[in-house]
């Protein structure tokens, strides 16, 4: 991903762009869920086909390594 703003720790969040060719859509149902780490970028909010209802809850958990 190249970084278009960088990272706000208030925030938690940062911006960047990718080509199409590096994505990996992933399409999800109702009542499904994805996991991402900290480092796989996404897009969330997006409607695959027609426009719908996305909705998105975060959930952080602590990794102890």
């Amino acid at each position: 991903m190249a970084v278009t703003e960088a990272y706000d720790i208030e925030k938690d969040i940062c911006f960047g762009i990718v080509s199409k060719s590096e994505i990996t859509p992933v399409y999800l149902q109702a009542g499904q869920l994805a996991v991402l780490y900290p480092e796989d970028g996404h897009a969330p909010k997006l409607a695959a086909g027609a426009p719908s209802r996305v909705t998105k809850i975060v959930v952080k958990v602590a990794v102890k390594q």
